[in-house]
Parts: structure tokens; C-alpha cells; sequence
């Protein structure tokens, strides 16, 4: 079901405001386009502020910081080289992967109130971000109404990284290998179901205040 939920969160759309923007940390080099999406979604007052992953890029198990994305201190300074302003950034816990990023985009939403939020991710990433937020939500007994966008495509034949900052021939081998993640990790309780994804979506996200 990976090409149908591509298709559903393609022709996706996002109220006039969110609480905030979830800005998932993305590969050294696999970031084309989210930086100015975020600039572009809080400078159109779509978001009233901007949450990111406060740890320092170090891969899973790792101890290398950078080694798999540029980590927190980058990402906050090229926001506010891009004018998104320091006080409308709000940091995480520390968070290795993508099922500890939502964990901890949870507990920031949580502590702070908010009741909707944008995740920004490529097209092709936003499956696995979505149905990990879904799933932590569930399991927290706590929804929130989750919105997506993404850049305009990429040049999809570039060398790239993936998610612990393995290196990809084309960025285009990247589709398989998310495709292929999302059963193992439903499999492991990480993920939410597709099934329950489009219940969430259709019948569950608007009605909730």
C-alpha cells in the first residue's frame, strides 16, 4: 500500500496555521529543498513555530556527531541565516532515528500544548515519518492533527545518503529501500498500520479540536 499513501499524502493539504513544523534531520546531502520549504511554510505564517531534533547527527549507535546529518546546531543556524528567528525554534530531546524523533516531536507537542503540526520530509520519506508519528501518538493516547508537505522533486539519478548516512548510488534507490523498511518496522510496533493511516486521515484528524 507504500503507492497509494504516496498517492494520499501527494494530494495532501495543510490548514491556514499549525502549532508547529516537524523538521525531521535528513542525511548529510539529502536535504535539497527542506530548509527553504521550512523558511517558505513560516515566513507564509502556516506555522507558528519550527521544531527540530536537538541531537548532534551522530548515526544510531554511533559516536561520530555529523556522521549521519549535520545535526542541530546546523540546522538552527541555517534557519536563522534564513530568517526564521531563534526564538521561534523549539529543540527536542536528542534523537538517533526516526522513531526517537517522534517520540520526542510528541513530547515537545505535549509540553508545550500544541494540538496541530506540519512534518516536513521528500515525498518518498513522508510514508515512514507519518505512519512513526501516528503510532506514537496512538500509543501515547494523545492525536494531534498531522499535516504533510514537501519540496518540488529532486533530481532523482544524483549520488545521495540515506537516513543513517549510507551512501546511494541514485537518489531514485532511495524509494526501494523505504518501501521495503516501512513492513519490518510495523512488524516491530514502530509503525502505525496503513489501514489505521487512512482512518486517521479520513475520519479522525478533522475531528479533533
Amino acid at each position: 500500500m507504500y503507492p497509494e499513501m504516496l498517492a494520499v499524502l501527494a494530494t495532501g493539504y495543510y490548514p491556514l496555521v499549525s502549532d508547529a513544523l516537524l523538521f525531521h534531520t535528513r542525511a548529510n546531502g539529502d536535504d535539497a529543498g527542506l530548509f527553504p520549504l521550512a523558511v517558505q511554510l513560516y515566513n507564509g505564517c502556516c506555522v507558528r513555530t519550527v521544531a527540530l531534533n536537538g541531537g548532534d547527527g551522530r548515526k544510531f549507535g554511533g559516536t561520530i556527531p555529523g556522521e549521519a546529518n549535520a545535526g542541530v546546531e546546523v540546522y538552527r543556524q541555517t534557519l536563522c541565516n534564513m530568517g526564521v528567528p531563534p526564538e521561534k525554534m523549539v529543540i527536542s530531546s536528542p534523537a538517533d532515528h526516526t522513531k526517537q524523533e517522534n517520540d520526542a516531536f510528541l513530547d515537545l507537542a505535549i509540553t508545550h500544548g500544541w494540538k496541530s503540526a506540519i512534518i516536513i520530509a521528500h515525498l518518498h520519506q513522508l510514508p515512514r515519518a507519518v505512519l512513526g508519528m501516528l503510532k506514537s501518538m496512538d500509543d501515547h493516547s494523545h492525536l494531534l492533527r498531522i499535516y504533510t508537505a514537501f519540496p518540488s522533486p529532486d533530481d532523482w539519478f544524483r549520488p545521495t545518503r540515506g537516513s543513517q548516512g549510507e551512501a546511494r548510488a541514485r537518489r531514485l534507490d532511495d524509494i526501494a529501500v523505504e518501501r521495503e523498511k516501512i513492513p519490518g518496522f510495523q512488524a516491530k510496533g514502530d509503525l502505525a498500520s496503513y489501514e489505521r493511516l487512512f482512518t486517521y486521515i479520513f475520519n479522525d484528524r478533522d475531528r479533533l479540536p
